[in-house]
């Protein structure tokens, strides 16, 4: 019983640290039955479920929830490009991590950039790209609440 409250609490882990001066915020997760195809692998579309998780996870952690940021700064972030390179499948019930950073893109947008990996093994990366917009739908320029999330 006792292992099994230990594995339990390994999902959900958040954390940060930083890589060549950049602040990467780590999630861990397990892909879930559904997320699956019939041999147990994570179906492709479904990275980019994960991407969100992580995107997610990287504005809460570093104190700007995606609710507050609409809800308190009326700006929202639409995924505009995806992209995604496969390089090992993830299986159900694995241990994944995802690595996110965040880098200003020109003056209207960001870039999310992802590492899904399993015991260090690099299973998958790729980015979204993001304009930030009003309560209109118009692109402005990136506000300093939202730059004070890249460093």
């Amino acid at each position: 019983m006792i292992n099994n409250i230990i594995m339990a609490n390994e999902v959900g882990r958040v954390w940060q640290y930083e890589d060549d001066g950049r602040r990467v915020v780590a999630y861990t997760f397990r892909p879930l039955y559904e997320q699956t195809d019939k041999m147990g692998v994570v179906y492709y579309a479904n990275y980019l479920l994960f991407f969100e998780a992580g995107r997610v996870e990287y504005m809460r952690y570093s104190g700007m929830s995606y609710r507050k940021l609409e809800d308190s700064y009326k700006l929202a972030m639409p995924v505009i490009e995806a992209y995604c390179r496969y390089e090992s499948p993830a299986l159900y019930d694995d241990l994944l991590e995802i690595h996110t950073t965040m880098e200003k893109v020109g003056r209207t947008k960001i870039k999310f950039n992802y590492r899904i990996v399993r015991d260090d093994k690099l299973l998958a990366e790729g980015y979204t790209i993001h304009p930030v917009v009003d309560a209109n739908g118009r692109v402005v320029k990136i506000p300093e609440v939202i730059e004070d999330l890249i460093s």
